[in-house]
């Protein structure tokens, strides 16, 4: 959790009056789910090296007023999210992996060498529906039954962002990977083995060649195809959340 108490400590210089962080350190401490979700962002950020943090963060800060509307701060998150593909990219084996700096363009988030060619990876975030934040704002009783499969909607954003990471890939090399972070309304992922034959159903169909959904922020739950991206990964539900550092 050390480079998430910097990067907090970051946000609170830069923006004195925001509370979203605000007695970060006890309720942290207090609700365990909060605290491992932290803590597996904590583990990602520490796979980077000092110059890729130092980008990130400037990134994500330069994002964190990025709201949409029923869930706050999803543009400072959607950058954070680039930690996760970085770490993949280094677990691969690929080399001299970087943020590339944001010029106005729409160009893919990270570079990389893979078999002496520069290749990049265009990160996309893929959250939970307006339906459901839509339902936070109402006491109406719902059929929780909807969570049991992925359904249509999910599939159209799914293939949207699928084909504007592909897009911006394009507009570099177009050798590359797209990585799609994907947080379902069912964060629980009580259904996750509905879930994954529904995306790998939908990724063996679907055109670009190489493409990784990971599916929630905790474990190994992911669905891929490719070069890059060919070993899918390990369902891991036993989640040790660590102490968090400095808290009250």
């Amino acid at each position: 959790m050390e480079r998430v108490l910097e990067l907090i400590t970051d946000v609170r210089a830069r923006y004195p009056r925001d509370q979203f962080f605000d007695y970060f350190e006890p309720s942290c401490a207090a609700h365990r789910l909060k605290r491992m979700y932290y803590a597996e962002y904590g583990r990602a950020f520490m796979t980077l090296d000092s110059d890729a943090w130092n980008s990130l963060k400037l990134k994500a800060l330069n994002h964190y007023l990025d709201h949409r509307p029923g869930q706050l701060k999803q543009g400072f998150f959607n950058q954070l999210n680039e930690a996760f593909a970085y770490r993949f990219l280094k677990k691969r084996g690929l080399t001299q992996i970087r943020f590339v700096p944001e010029s106005g363009q729409r160009t893919p988030g990270l570079a990389f060498v893979k078999d002496r060619q520069t290749c990049h990876c265009e990160v996309k975030t893929l959250c939970i529906s307006q339906e459901v934040i839509l339902r936070r704002s109402t006491s109406k009783v719902f059929d929780g039954s909807t969570y049991q499969t992925l359904n249509t909607n999910f599939f159209t954003k799914l293939s949207s962002d699928i084909d504007d990471a592909s897009s911006q890939l394009s507009s570099q090399s177009g050798k590359g990977l797209a990585y799609i972070f994907v947080i379902p309304d069912d964060f629980t992922l009580e259904h996750y083995a509905t879930y994954r034959r529904q995306l790998t159903n939908f990724v063996q169909r679907h055109s670009a060649s190489d493409l990784y959904l990971k599916v929630g922020i905790l474990g190994q739950r992911a669905v891929s195809k490719g070069t890059i991206a060919r070993s899918n990964s390990v369902p891991n539900n036993s989640f040790k959340p660590k102490p968090l550092r400095g808290s009250a």
